[in-house]
């Protein structure tokens, strides 16, 4: 929710965090996801740095995934 729509993104951020260090493959949905929501953030932020290096981890996780590199197109544009 915070990384798309722009609110709470403290919280988003701290969340995600927590799940990227406590993940297990039974949680269902892959870490680059996190990575992925991790970089709209930090765009939203403006801290292009932080969120390209996210956006580079989900993207070497899931390369095919189009919305990561529709993402990466936007951290560049920042």
């Amino acid at each position: 929710m915070a990384a798309e729509y722009n609110i709470a993104l403290d919280k988003g951020e701290q969340c995600l965090h927590t799940y990227i260090a406590n993940y297990a493959p039974e949680d269902g949905v892959p870490k680059a996801w996190a990575h992925y929501r991790l970089a709209q953030i930090h765009t939203h932020k403006n801290n292009k740095k932080e969120a390209l290096e996210q956006i580079e981890i989900a993207i070497s996780q899931l390369p095919k995934i189009k919305a990561f590199r529709d993402q990466k197109e936007k951290v560049l544009a920042l």
